[in-house]
């Protein structure tokens, strides 16, 4: 029980950085490409 809710836990903070980090790329690329 303990660590299935630990591993939702990591899933849902995962999700979540790993959003902010392709949003944060994405600026990256389009940075890029204007230069």
């Amino acid at each position: 029980m303990t660590a299935r809710k630990v591993q939702r836990r990591d899933v849902t903070s995962g999700t979540a950085s790993s959003v902010a980090m392709s949003k944060w790329r994405w600026k990256q690329q389009q940075c890029r490409q204007t230069e």
